[in-house]
């Protein structure tokens, strides 16, 4: 029968295929189940084609099964499942880079687990310390899960480099600046500003850095270089752009009125345990470490508003 169906499935019979097989089920040979799952996939049924071959690989624990079932898990969408399959994996070929790979960029973009993630790109970063893309990963990964220090060290380890890309110096700079160090930040750009001084994203970075760190002088060449490169069309209007006073104060009364109701939303959620102090600064686009020293610094007195009294409270 799985031989007649083979046969109805190289002719694209998939009908067919799935008649003969299911009169006679054998879930537990895998031939079989090889066969019913790939009639599964000539109709285009990949979630169906997922359930057959998953308990067998799982049981079995074959390399291929596994590695077939995780990929059509994942173009199936089952992210969940994909990740499954992929780590039992991962423990049996701790080397395999490419599912390693896999793993990072499920966790990173469709399970939203960094943590996860970042065991993974530690992995690649291991296995072939000196590719730059393994390790601009990791310190971006890194970055994202609250540990700068050793994100930092990879970023200047990436800024050694013969002339590293654009996203390294960013990258860099932007985490100095979110742990408070603006300065910093705006000397790391000023390393590469002959470089990079005619693409927009490095200019507005070094602008928000010299402003940061109260270099006025800077700021104003970089908004200077922004308009050349407004005029010269390289920056669109949604990146930069001048607007009349009037426009720029009403921006400012409803981004202000936006930042209090978030603030007021974020800090009710926090005051019934429902968000973590640290999620409610990253919602708010407070540094973190801003965020502890706001919270943990020494007051004589704070109101009794519970907006209030939670924004300074761990």
């Amino acid at each position: 029968t799985a031989f007649e169906a083979s046969v109805a499935l190289r002719h694209g019979d998939a009908d067919t295929a799935i008649n003969l097989l299911d009169r006679q089920k054998a879930m537990d040979d895998p031939y079989w189940v090889q066969i019913r799952s790939n009639a599964c996939l000539l109709k285009n049924q990949l979630s169906e084609a997922v359930d057959f071959l998953l308990p067998l690989a799982e049981k079995t624990l074959e390399p291929g099964l596994l590695l077939k079932s995780g990929d059509l898990a994942y173009r199936a969408k089952r992210f969940d499942v994909a990740a499954r399959c992929y780590e039992i994996l991962v423990k049996a070929q701790p080397g395999n880079l490419p599912v390693h790979s896999n793993l990072a960029h499920i966790y990173t973009f469709e399970l939203r687990d960094l943590e996860k993630a970042a065991v993974h790109f530690r992995v690649m970063h291991a296995a072939e310390p000196k590719n730059p893309m393994h390790t601009l990963n990791l310190a971006i990964c890194l970055a994202q899960i609250f540990r700068p220090d050793e994100s930092m060290a990879l970023y200047d380890e990436l800024a050694q480099l013969d002339n590293p890309p654009l996203s390294v110096v960013l990258g860099r700079a932007q985490l100095q600046h979110s742990m408070g160090h603006p300065d910093k930040a705006l000397m790391s750009l000023d390393q590469f500003r002959s470089q990079f001084w005619e693409d927009s994203a490095f200019v507005l970075t070094y602008m928000s850095a010299a402003y940061a760190a109260g270099r006025e002088e800077a700021a104003h060449e970089a908004l200077v270089a922004l308009n050349r490169l407004q005029e010269a069309g390289s920056v669109t209007p949604e990146v930069f752009r001048s607007i009349p006073q009037d426009e720029g104060l009403e921006i400012f009364k409803k981004s202000f009125k936006q930042s209090q109701d978030h603030n007021v939303y974020f800090h009710a959620e926090m005051i019934q345990g429902r968000m973590p102090w640290v999620w409610a600064d990253q919602m708010a686009s407070t540094a973190i470490y801003w965020g502890w020293r706001t919270r943990t610094q020494e007051m004589s007195w704070i109101g009794d508003d519970p907006t209030n009294r939670a924004r300074f409270c761990i």
